[in-house]
């Protein structure tokens, strides 16, 4: 491959596989960062797996409670999104938009957790009003 034809023919192959080849298109510390962007998202995606799993029983517990989780299934929603696009890059294209989203999906499932506001959804207003 030359210099400006640094291309992946597959969109299902990982950072690793690139590795692998030789990265081909970039010196050889590119090998370093492509190791640490994939380190960084396998992290980050760890923790969105179980907060994923985390949320939905959240919801489901405060259903059955009889509470309104309209917002909490909306910040849900739109962190699985997130989520999924992240999946889809696969821990290399464009690493710091793929950790953005995951660090606003963290965000939006920690709300649905601790039982907060969800994305979206009404500020907490001064106490007593």
């Amino acid at each position: 491959m030359s210099p400006g034809t640094c291309t992946m023919s597959d969109s299902a192959q990982t950072v690793l596989e690139v590795n692998f080849r030789g990265v081909g298109c970039h010196d050889d510390s590119y090998a370093k960062l492509l190791d640490q962007w994939y380190a960084d998202w396998k992290n980050q995606r760890a923790k969105i797996v179980a907060l994923l799993e985390a949320a939905k029983l959240r919801i489901e517990q405060d259903r059955r409670a009889g509470k309104n989780v309209a917002g909490a299934e909306k910040g849900l929603a739109e962190a699985e999104t997130n989520f999924r696009i992240t999946e889809a890059g696969h821990g290399v294209h464009n690493i710091d938009y793929t950790l953005a989203l995951l660090k606003a999906a963290e965000a939006d499932l920690n709300r649905i957790v601790e039982n907060a506001p969800a994305a979206g959804g009404p500020a907490p207003g001064p106490a007593g009003k």
